[in-house]
């Protein structure tokens, strides 16, 4: 699965969390509970309930992530490790998404763009899961 993050520029997180920009990660006090803490959170397949006051500097991540293990929050998810698979803006991470299969026209992703008719948008010019230049 992808999950869809959001880091400052340095790539840190709440309480100083170092992200790579590339490659594994993982969570030392990770617990199963279906809670906020004890893992790495994020919005699974670009959904849930980002309220959008990221700085323009911040780094937008898409990790891939063992389905199995993601514990869904209700408007977002936590999960115990991933793999850091692409880093950048919010539209080009989005559209690493879209060409990826996480987010296709039948996806509900919300605020996971600029508006949830700009991801459709997105996920209409790449129905045929082509890159898409952002």
């Amino acid at each position: 699965m992808l999950v869809l993050k959001v880091v400052d520029a340095n790539f840190r997180t709440f309480g100083g969390f170092q992200w790579p920009e590339s490659g594994p990660v993982e969570c030392k006090y990770w617990n199963n509970t279906p809670e906020c803490g004890g893992g790495l959170h994020g919005w699974a397949r670009g959904e849930g309930d980002y309220i959008q006051d990221s700085h323009p500097a911040s780094r937008w991540l898409v990790v891939l992530v063992e389905e199995a293990e993601v514990v869904l929050l209700g408007g977002k998810c936590k999960f115990p490790r991933g793999e850091v698979v692409f880093a950048g803006t919010q539209k080009a991470a989005v559209a690493y998404m879209v060409a990826n299969g996480a987010i296709t026209a039948d996806t509900s992703p919300g605020w996971c763009c600029f508006s949830a008719l700009e991801c459709i948008d997105l996920a209409d010019k790449c129905s045929s899961r082509a890159a898409y230049a952002a």
